[in-house]
């Protein structure tokens, strides 16, 4: 995704007032509500990782998961600087294959509404289903107008 390989280096200036840790243990209290213990997790559109990063310290075996390169390779250098292990695969996020099921997909930070068009909505829910193990679940939020 070029666009979003322009934005890697500045991505994170827009994200400076956001508590990733506080919204990452939203998520998994959210989860966890809903009975799914989030052992192993999709991050779809984890852009520089800063969402990986705080499921991974939560815990959780995470995959981040982005169609851009250059916002996979911010990435991976948060990981190695924060010490954190996750694995990081280039993929758009509507094709997402995994190589086994999830507890959950997690796309947090209004991910889903970089699918601009219907189809492409549906077809990561799509995705993100086939991915999630019986009875696991798939968290996202979005902007609204009324943010």
């Amino acid at each position: 995704m070029r666009s979003y390989d322009a934005l890697a280096e500045v991505y994170d200036l827009f994200a400076d007032d956001f508590d990733h840790p506080r919204w990452a243990d939203y998520y998994c209290a959210l989860l966890a509500r809903a009975g799914v213990a989030a052992r192993r997790v999709v991050d779809a559109g984890c852009g520089t990782g800063l969402m990986t990063v705080e499921l991974a310290r939560g815990g959780a075996r995470v995959i981040g998961v982005d169609a851009s390169e250059e916002m996979l390779r911010a990435a991976a250098a948060r990981l190695r600087r924060e010490g954190v292990q996750a694995v990081l695969v280039r993929q758009d996020m509507c094709r997402l294959e995994v190589p086994h099921s999830v507890d959950a997909v997690i796309c947090a930070c209004d991910g889903v509404n970089c699918l601009v068009t219907e189809a492409r909505v549906r077809a990561f829910f799509r995705a993100a289903h086939a991915a999630i193990r019986p009875g696991g679940a798939l968290a996202f939020d979005i902007s609204s107008r009324y943010k």
